[in-house]
């Protein structure tokens, strides 16, 4: 029995030291980083990482590296120079097929050159997933990763948060108010 606690003493730690080397966590369960992360199966392995989307840019299309077929589920997504509302909307689907599935899926999201990317397809998930201002969402990334920015004087922030919102059905039968983890809480929310 203490041998178990000592270990999860450790794990914690290890956990804990995931913010040191890059790893960060934006959303409960959902884990953003780098490349070199992605190689790193302990840590992944300890957090609990169970899928892992690898977000690519145009220089980055020859590269995909799925180096642990038999540990996670992959997913690509490929961006172009510009954001598209079909980027957003892929994203969208499939985090919410992943963290809605069950309780236990954590997934790592990774780009060989631009975290900025990442962040910037995550802050319109939260804002459309939780409806919150997108304002709000910047603040609460920069918190977390102080070296992003992103413009939101564009047309496009208006036009990828407020149509997705009135064009998109996460199901017949589902919708996020009624997706409740065991303790009554939304299953996807802000990191507190």
């Amino acid at each position: 029995m203490e041998a178990k606690r000592g270990n999860d003493d450790e794990d914690e730690k290890e956990a804990g030291d995931a913010y040191k080397r890059g790893l960060r966590e934006i959303l409960t369960r959902v884990y953003v980083g780098d490349y070199e992360d992605s190689k790193n199966i302990l840590l992944l392995g300890i957090i609990g990482i169970t899928h892992i989307i690898i977000v690519r840019c145009n220089e980055e299309y020859q590269m995909a590296r799925i180096i642990y077929p038999h540990k996670f589920e992959y997913y690509i997504i490929d961006l172009e120079a510009d954001y598209d509302f079909t980027h957003c909307t892929h994203l969208k689907f499939l985090l919410d097929e992943i963290l809605f599935e069950n309780g236990e899926n954590r997934v790592f999201i990774h780009s060989y050159i631009s975290l900025e990317k990442i962040l910037s397809l995550l802050v319109f998930y939260i804002t459309t997933t939780l409806n919150l201002d997108v304002e709000d969402v910047l603040a609460y990334v920069k918190r977390i990763v102080p070296d992003f920015s992103m413009n939101t004087e564009s047309d496009n922030i208006y036009y990828f948060t407020k149509r997705h919102m009135l064009t998109y059905y996460p199901g017949e039968y589902t919708s996020y108010l009624d997706v409740r983890d065991q303790k009554g809480g939304p299953q996807v929310a802000l990191k507190e």
